[in-house]
């Protein structure tokens, strides 16, 4: 019953931490390079198509992580339909 919401925490989780800019930089003192570290850095001066690609994949990581979130639990209880609630 709780997988739903569990993946959805754990999704909404995953796109916060691929946003997290400063903290990393805090946290790690710049030596832990992560994508979001990398998009700052490139958009200062290098390549748009290059830049373009880094701010893809930070759309395009969270969309799967909640993508997978939704569609885990029907996967896993795809056999136990007959327990729904009929309204």
């Amino acid at each position: 019953m709780l997988l739903r919401p569990i993946l959805i925490a754990a999704a909404v989780g995953f796109a916060v931490s691929v946003g997290q800019y400063l903290p990393t930089i805090f946290g790690g003192g710049g030596r832990f390079v992560t994508l979001t570290t990398e998009a700052v850095s490139l958009a200062g001066g290098a390549d748009r198509r290059v830049i373009g690609v880094y701010a893809l994949l930070q759309a395009v990581l969270p969309l799967i992580a909640f993508v997978l979130a939704m569609a885990v639990p029907n996967w896993v209880y795809r056999e136990r339909g007959a327990l729904r609630h009929a309204t």
